[in-house]
């Protein structure tokens, strides 16, 4: 029974191609913006998530509260802030920093361009939460001030002559030699200048604040009781809640959050036009009821029950569903893989996209519930036809 319903499903189909291939385009479209929006989200997560697993795990950050974007305040924390984190029993050692957007001058050619800083006698373990390499250079030693390391993007594509190991250039009114340039991560690393927080002092005219504070933790304690006695000592340090504490979960957890309100709002948009495709199907179907009205009177006057013509007409309208799902899914992972490929070459490496086999599956699923759901209503007024009156329908 179930060939026969395909041998006529595909006569029909074959029969009317260019309606069919219209009918399908809808689900097309629709399964395709589904696929490669929810892979693109699940890859930019994942991509986050491996960047956090290479951050400080043993690691927290206090910053001014209600802080959004990049840590450019400097006028709530302060050294006497970082020097209270460094007395909490469980720190390891405490990195202070402080940020400024600055004007950046080489080569005769002025940028604004993000500039980091952190204390010259941390050398690399001032770094060590960002699990970067140097592709050239080294980091600083203890007490120099006018040396600068910079991120692979900010050497090549800040300014039109590249930056080399051992260029000056000019951050503010300081000219600062270029000692270490990082190999390319794929985040903002690549694209900002680091300094000596001593010597940033006096370029940024900043004497005593702070834009962020890290707290490394010894091994073995746990992040999460660490956090509460830095929030109970700082509270008692400064009379006030002007700052926030977050370990490397927090933030990711924050993270997550965000890109999954996104990820809903898109993918509900994209459903908009798997809603449209739904809609063509019923009207194809509905269509193909009219067209073959004599031939369900003939199928009931030789035996086909309601029954029957109910479920040939429901499959037809799933299979419809389905095949626009499978190219649907073709399709969004093409695109999917294409943005990775293209965001890689732009030099944004944190989309790892990865179309899994659950969401191929539930894609599929769904074009096809889709098409069966558009096909109900045609199904039903098909299988309620008299076979006398659709016999002498023309």
């Amino acid at each position: 029974m179930i060939k026969d319903y395909l041998m006529l499903i595909w006569k029909n189909v074959t029969h009317k191609k260019i309606r069919s291939w219209l009918t399908v385009i809808g689900v097309v479209i629709g399964i395709a913006a589904i696929i490669s929006l929810i892979a693109l989200g699940q890859g930019l997560e994942s991509g986050i998530e491996e960047q956090f697993s290479k951050m400080g795990i043993s690691s927290l950050r206090v910053i001014p509260k209600g802080l959004m974007g990049q840590p450019e305040r400097s006028d709530i924390l302060t050294t006497k802030d970082s020097d209270i984190c460094e007395n909490v029993i469980g720190v390891d050692y405490v990195t202070p920093m402080l940020v400024k957007s600055i004007k950046v001058s080489y080569s005769n050619e002025d940028k604004f361009v993000s500039v980091y800083s952190y204390p010259s006698d941390q050398g690399e373990k001032g770094l060590a939460d960002l699990d970067v390499k140097y592709a050239k250079g080294r980091a600083f030693k203890d007490g120099e001030k006018e040396v600068a390391i910079i991120g692979s993007k900010f050497s090549e594509d800040t300014f039109r002559k590249e930056i080399r190991i051992g260029n000056k250039i000019d951050i503010g009114n300081d000219s600062f030699k270029v000692i270490g340039i990082f190999e390319e991560t794929g985040t903002n690393v690549d694209n900002v200048a680091y300094i000596p927080l001593e010597q940033a002092r006096e370029t940024f005219s900043e004497p005593d604040g702070l834009s962020v504070i890290v707290v490394h933790a010894l091994e073995g304690v746990d992040l999460e009781e660490l956090g509460k006695k830095v929030i109970k000592d700082l509270k008692r340090s400064r009379d006030d809640e002007l700052f926030e504490v977050y370990t490397p979960k927090q933030l990711l957890e924050q993270v997550s959050s965000i890109l999954g309100i996104v990820q809903i709002i898109l993918v509900g948009i994209a459903s908009i036009s798997l809603v449209v495709g739904g809609v063509g199907i019923m009207n194809s179907m509905f269509t193909s009821v009219l067209e073959r009205t004599t031939e369900i009177g003939t199928m009931k006057a030789i035996g086909a029950t309601n029954k029957d013509i109910l479920l040939l007409f429901l499959i037809e309208s799933g299979s419809i569903g389905l095949v626009g799902g499978t190219f649907g899914v073709i399709l969004g992972s093409v695109m999917a893989y294409s943005v990775e490929f293209v965001a890689s070459q732009l030099g944004f490496g944190l989309i790892s996209i990865s179309v899994s086999p659950i969401l191929i599956l539930f894609a599929l699923a769904f074009s096809f519930l889709v098409g069966v759901a558009s096909g109900v209503i045609p199904a039903i007024r098909a299988s309620k036809l008299i076979p006398v009156e659709a016999l002498r329908y023309e």
